[in-house]
């Protein structure tokens, strides 16, 4: 679901000198592959560099890149195996797909709940939680900022 609170926001990201593709990539609520293909101009796949079983979790690292650009996002996500519908869990093992194209295989329709994010001179990082009806997500997301700008 898209944040309601607009003005919230918009009011937590004064301050900071963010370009608008940057202000989207902190707040934007929605799947961050389609939105990163279509700056990019190009379809960003996604690759699972490492994921594994530890503490009732599945903990995943993973990559976006292009052909052209190479990585453009990281992500570190934790899946509690317990919040998880077992049909979720197995597409989560099966390592094919990106958790945000899982939720819509699945027709799950989730609340995104941006916990915080950091931005530093080379980087974004937003971490958020991702959940709806049978699953549970917390996913930490970060950007080069010198990727971003070389669309420009």
């Amino acid at each position: 679901m898209e944040e309601l609170n607009i003005v919230l926001t918009l009011k937590r990201l004064e301050g900071f000198d963010l370009s608008p593709i940057e202000r989207v990539l902190i707040a934007h609520t929605g799947t961050v592959q389609l939105l990163l293909s279509l700056w990019f101009r190009e379809e960003v796949k996604m690759k699972v560099k490492r994921q594994w079983e530890q503490d009732g979790n599945i903990a995943r690292w993973t990559s976006l890149y292009t052909d052209t650009f190479g990585e453009v996002c990281s992500a570190n996500s934790v899946i509690p195996l317990a919040q998880n519908a077992q049909e979720i869990l197995e597409d989560v093992r099966a390592k094919s797909l990106g958790l945000g194209q899982i939720v819509v295989k699945h027709r799950v329709l989730p609340t995104r709940t941006l916990m915080g994010f950091d931005i530093s001179p080379t980087e974004l990082h937003r971490t958020y939680v991702l959940e709806g009806d049978r699953l549970r997500f917390t996913i930490t997301e970060s950007f080069s900022r010198e990727c971003m700008r070389r669309v420009l």
